[in-house]
């Protein structure tokens, strides 16, 4: 009897994680808020949320429902107060047990008044296995119209680990139409530079195949050279610095690291910079911002670019 449990639980296991392997992109949207056409100025932000938990370290942190609820509507809050055109957001939970089952980037997404909603997973383990489930992963809101989203398999780095629970993966949508251009939501690997250099040589391949102009953002985990943060693997490299030595980006914010007003991590007192937004060098780079806020344990970040006459 054991041994047939035994196997029936591995074999459910191995189905779920197997859907959840070819699982696809959600995109969906919302007839309750107002949709903006892409102009030439689009202002773009990213925010590791931290799932929802706040400036702590612990994911179970963070407080019980109604705590967390309210900090939910004070990051909505935040991203309406701001108002970028579009947002990409990490460590989103959409349904995990430290933060109640919640689709937090639907709740975000109706809070802050943004009715396009793309998403992609990264951890999924299902909610039979103890103290289950985990789902979470990268979201785009946005008010300028979102198509053509797609699942970014980057590389892993050990391979059981992917087959157990998942791996970083990364989010691309086609933002305005044909007329647009490709936006990618990242959230590279905390644990190597190696691994986030060959995740960003492997994201900036697949934009080349995708044949827009090409937007990156989020949690990068990783400064460029002369940038608090800044780490090297064995040979040296470095993943914003393979971003920007492709010689097709640029890179907000760009100043305000000697005071720390362009540092984003940690949020209470914020010593690095590994989150960004990168444009195309055919783009005017215009204001940016690092907002202050320890609504999580990062600071979000807006950045305003102008696109080029066509």
């Amino acid at each position: 009897m054991l041994l047939a449990l035994t196997a029936g639980y591995v074999t459910a296991f191995g189905l779920y994680r197997w859907r959840a392997h070819r699982a696809g992109p959600t995109l969906t949207v919302s007839d309750q808020h107002p949709i903006r056409e892409l102009s030439r100025r689009v202002r773009i932000g990213t925010y590791n949320i931290a799932h929802g938990r706040g400036p702590h370290d612990d994911n179970h942190a963070g407080g019980d429902q109604a705590e967390r609820d309210a900090r939910l509507t004070d990051i909505a809050a935040l991203l309406r107060d701001v108002d970028a055109d579009i947002w990409v957001l990490n460590e989103v939970d959409f349904d995990s047990a430290w933060s109640y089952g919640i689709d937090q980037a639907r709740v975000l997404a109706d809070r802050a008044g943004y009715p396009y909603v793309a998403t992609q997973t990264n951890l999924d383990v299902p909610g039979f296995v103890p103290t289950g489930p985990y789902r979470f992963g990268n979201a785009i809101l946005s008010k300028v119209p979102l198509d053509d989203c797609a699942v970014i398999a980057l590389p892993g780095l050990r391979g059981w680990e992917t087959v157990v629970a998942g791996k970083k993966r990364g989010l691309v949508c086609r933002v305005g139409g044909h007329d647009g251009f490709d936006l990618y939501a990242l959230h590279l690997s905390h644990r190597s530079e190696r691994l986030r250099t060959d995740s960003m040589r492997f994201v900036l391949e697949h934009a080349r195949g995708r044949g827009l102009e090409a937007v990156l953002a989020g949690d990068f985990n990783s400064a460029p050279s002369g940038v608090p943060g800044h780490d090297t693997d064995d040979k040296g490299r470095n993943a914003v610095d393979e971003l920007v030595g492709s010689r097709g980006f640029v890179l907000s914010p760009h100043q305000g690291f000697e005071t720390r007003a362009g540092l984003s991590f940690p949020s209470t007192a914020p010593d690095r910079a590994i989150d960004w937004v990168a444009a195309p060098k055919s783009w005017t780079r215009g204001p940016a911002q690092v907002v202050d806020s320890t609504l999580s344990d990062h600071r979000p970040v807006v950045a305003e670019w102008v696109r080029p006459a066509r």
